[in-house]
């Protein structure tokens, strides 16, 4: 989180917003930084707290938590810097990446996470 509010509060830096797919690139690299906050978030929080099982309700308030991150992120934006602007995209895509990655934990769980430990 802290290499997300640092590319995103900081002056000076940003992506070029050429369009993949109809999409401008700069989404998908919000909805990447978020799919990915939340999967290595979940894998910390259950290496932190052994034995901890990974829910979907788990899942659902790490996704919500993120979202809510990124939108307090656009709001600084918008608030506290001279040449960034929040964009409502910008909260949309973050929260499609949080939601994606709670599907991706979900569904890796037990499929690539169980290959450490069986090889403890």
């Amino acid at each position: 989180m802290v290499v997300i509010t640092f590319l995103s509060l900081v002056s000076g830096i940003s992506v070029e917003t050429e369009r993949l797919v109809d999409l401008p690139i700069d989404k998908l690299v919000h909805l990447t930084f978020y799919a990915v906050a939340v999967t290595l978030g979940a894998m910390a929080w259950k290496e932190k707290h052994e034995p901890f099982t990974i829910t979907s309700r788990f899942l659902i308030l790490l996704a919500f938590l993120a979202s809510l991150y990124g939108t307090v992120i656009e709001v600084f934006q918008y608030c506290f810097t001279a040449d960034r602007t929040a964009e409502w995209e910008d909260v949309l895509a973050n929260s499609v990446g949080a939601i994606f990655g709670a599907f991706f934990t979900l569904w890796s769980k037990d499929k690539i996470w169980t290959l450490k430990t069986r090889s403890k």
